[in-house]
């Protein structure tokens, strides 16, 4: 910038101010300060209410999440494996969603290894109460399932679900669930695509 070599610069989002004087460059200095002071409490502002509406979220959705345990006879190794997943309650009659690759294995046994090896199921944690579940009808491409508890003397809660058309990229979501068979956790995260591979 030739025609500023005299003086000093200070660049503020895309603007040039010239700078005459020392003391300008220090009330100048100080302004920017504030503003990045400003701008910080505001970005952590917005974080923390953002956590919060995250934290309310879980506690209304905790009650309708599935922890899936199964066990199955594996040919292979002639021994007894395990599959975790997560599921959400989407009926009150105790139906629930989950992966189809997490019942796959056990759906593939003998009936008298289905019987010897039912399908388990907790809600809310990876420690409550264990019930037993049933596979009411899959759709292998989609890897989709859909079970219900055997236990229908229970009353359960449904989560409100809702089914979009389409979404926006970059919208904002949160995934819950128990990761590997790990502890319930919340995910936050933004939409990507709906193709089925890496749509989160």
């Amino acid at each position: 910038m030739p025609e500023f070599e005299a003086n000093h610069c200070v660049a503020v989002s895309s603007l040039i101010v010239r700078v005459q004087s020392p003391l300008a460059i220090i009330c100048i200095q100080k302004i920017l300060k504030v503003v990045l002071l400003v701008w910080i409490y505001l970005a952590f502002t917005a974080s923390n209410t953002y956590s919060k509406r995250i934290d309310k979220l879980t506690s209304e959705v905790i009650s309708s999440i599935v922890y899936v345990e199964v066990k199955f006879f594996a040919p292979m190794t002639k021994m007894i494996s395990h599959e975790f997943g997560s599921g959400l309650i989407v009926s009150a009659n105790g139906h629930f969603l989950t992966d189809f690759h997490v019942v796959k294995d056990w759906e593939a046994q003998s009936p008298a290894d289905k019987e010897a090896n039912p399908i388990m199921a907790r809600i809310g944690g990876r420690w409550a109460l264990l019930i037993e579940a049933q596979i009411i009808r899959y759709d292998e491409q989609s890897d989709i399932a859909l079970l219900q508890f055997r236990d229908t003397t229970r009353t359960y809660l449904p989560a409100a679900v809702c089914f979009r058309s389409e979404e926006k990229p970059s919208a904002r979501l949160v995934a819950f669930g128990f990761p590997a068979g790990h502890e319930f956790a919340s995910q936050p995260g933004t939409f990507s695509s709906a193709n089925g591979v890496g749509g989160i």
